[in-house]
C-alpha cells in the first residue's frame, strides 16, 4: 500500500522537481571559486548574430552600430545595457521604423537575435514658392509669373548602404538645380565617408540696397541678375561611434549683372561682375542622445569652424572667420506623487 502510494502522480512530479533543482545547483558550482554562481554572473559567448528584417540595409552597414561582436564574452546584466544601447545607435542611423534585440542563452553560448523594421527610403517632395517676402505681399498682385515650382528628391539609403542621394530642381521665376552624394563609409574600418554636392541658383530679383531699414530689391525678368555656382567635398571621420569629425572646402562663383552694381556700386566687392572663393569648414561632433529625434536623455555637443577665402583662387574676396558652439543636456523630468 506504501509502495502504491508512492508512485501516484503528485509524488513523482514532487520527485522530479527535486532532482532538477539538485541538477540546477550543482550546474550554478563553480569548482575554480568554491561558490554558488548567480545566473545574472553567468559568462556567455556569443557565437551567432542573426539580423532579420533587413531587405534593404546591408548587414555590415548595422553591424556597425553593434556594442559587440562575435566571440565576446558577456554576462546577462551586461548584455541587457549592451543591447539597448545598440538598439538606440541603430535608430538614430535614421534608417529603420523599429529595431529589437532578443537574446536566447544556452549553456555557454549567446545568440543574438535583431529585428528591424525599415522605413521608406525613397521620399519625393513638391516645392510651390513665392518671390516676394511671404504670401500676403504676393496675394496683393496674384502674378503666377512670380511663383517658383519643382521637386525635391531624397534618397535616405541609397544601394542599401546608408548613402544619401539628395536631387533638387526648381523652375519658374527663381531657378535652382543641385544633386549631392554621401557615402557613409569608403574604407574597410568603416571610419572614413566621403561625400559632395554641385548646384547652380539664378535669381531674377535680389536687395540691392536698404533704406529706412526697409529693403529695396531691384527686378529684372529678361535675364538673372544674380547667379550662383557652387560645389563642395566633404570628408567625414568617424573612428567611434559618438564622436564625428567634418572637412569641407567649397567653391563658390558669383556673377552680377551689370544693371545691379549700377544701382549699389558697392554690392559687390570692388565693384566687380564676378567673385569667386573657396571656403574651408571643419566640425567636431560628440553626440550621446539617447534618440536623435525626441532625445530623453544623454548630451550633445559640437563646434563649427568656417572661413571664408582662403587667398589660392583670388585675394579678391577679403578674410572672414565663422566659428559656433553648442551644448544640450537632456533628462527626464518625473514629477514626484
Amino acid at each position: 500500500m506504501g509502495a502504491y502510494k508512492l508512485f501516484q502522480p503528485k509524488f513523482i512530479w514532487l520527485i522530479l522537481l527535486f532532482i532538477m533543482c539538485k541538477h540546477s545547483s550543482f550546474a550554478q558550482y563553480s569548482k575554480d571559486s568554491d561558490r554558488l554562481l548567480q545566473p545574472e554572473e553567468s559568462s556567455y559567448i556569443i557565437d551567432k548574430i542573426i539580423i532579420l528584417g533587413n531587405n534593404i540595409t546591408k548587414g555590415k552597414i548595422i553591424r556597425r552600430e553593434l556594442q559587440f561582436r562575435e566571440g565576446d564574452t558577456v554576462t546577462k546584466k551586461n548584455m541587457g545595457v549592451l543591447a539597448l544601447k545598440s538598439q538606440e545607435n541603430l535608430m538614430n542611423t535614421s534608417l529603420f521604423n523599429f529595431v529589437t534585440i532578443d537574446t536566447i542563452y544556452t549553456q555557454k553560448f549567446a545568440t543574438i537575435m535583431i529585428l528591424v523594421k525599415e522605413r521608406w527610403y525613397l521620399i519625393p517632395a513638391l516645392l510651390l514658392k513665392v518671390s516676394d517676402r511671404n504670401f500676403n505681399v504676393w496675394w496683393q498682385s496674384k502674378d503666377f509669373n512670380r511663383l517658383s515650382y519643382g521637386l525635391y528628391l531624397t534618397h535616405g539609403n541609397f544601394r542599401g548602404r546608408k548613402e544619401s542621394l539628395k536631387f533638387f530642381f526648381c523652375l519658374g521665376y527663381n531657378q535652382q538645380i543641385s544633386v549631392s552624394y554621401m557615402i557613409p563609409y569608403i574604407n574597410k574600418k568603416q571610419t572614413l565617408g566621403l561625400g559632395f554636392e554641385v548646384g547652380i541658383i539664378g535669381n531674377r530679383e535680389v536687395p540691392y540696397n536698404n533704406v529706412n531699414n526697409k529693403q529695396i530689391f531691384y527686378e529684372n525678368t529678361g535675364h538673372y541678375v544674380q547667379q550662383e555656382i557652387y560645389s563642395t567635398i566633404k570628408l567625414v571621420y568617424r573612428h567611434t561611434i559618438h564622436n564625428y569629425h567634418t572637412f569641407q572646402l567649397g567653391y563658390n562663383t558669383y556673377n552680377f549683372a551689370d544693371s545691379l552694381l549700377i544701382k549699389n556700386k558697392d554690392f559687390s566687392y570692388q565693384n566687380k561682375n564676378t567673385i569667386q572663393f573657396l571656403t574651408f569648414y571643419y566640425q567636431f561632433k560628440n553626440d550621446y542622445r539617447d534618440y536623435k529625434s525626441y532625445p530623453l536623455t544623454g548630451h550633445y555637443f559640437d563646434v563649427e569652424f568656417t572661413k571664408y577665402g582662403l587667398g589660392i583662387i583670388t585675394s579678391d574676396v577679403f578674410n572672414l572667420y565663422y566659428l559656433k558652439s553648442s551644448f544640450r543636456k537632456y533628462w527626464l523630468w518625473r514629477q514626484q506623487e
